[in-house]
């Protein structure tokens, strides 16, 4: 797996939340580029305030505007041939 992306409106805060528990475990970085992209501006807040956004960061995690993105081509892309 060389790319993963978590976001779009089709999930919701507790995928999120689920998603920065198993990453408070990992030791160091991740081997894979971790994109991620909570659905609402209100979701974003909430999960920064509960410290979720700083545990995306210690594992090097790219967080994204909330809203449209890469499922849709929006903000950035993936690697070529990822």
């Amino acid at each position: 797996i060389d790319e993963v992306f978590i976001g779009s409106c089709m999930t919701n805060i507790g995928h999120f939340r689920a998603a920065g528990k198993m990453l408070d475990e990992v030791e160091g970085g991740l081997s894979t580029r971790l994109w991620v992209s909570p659905p609402t501006k209100m979701d974003a807040a909430q999960l920064t305030e509960e410290g979720f956004f700083a545990i995306y960061g210690k594992v090097g995690a790219r967080t994204e505007m909330p809203g449209c993105s890469l499922c849709m081509g929006n903000q950035a892309r993936v690697a070529d041939k990822a």
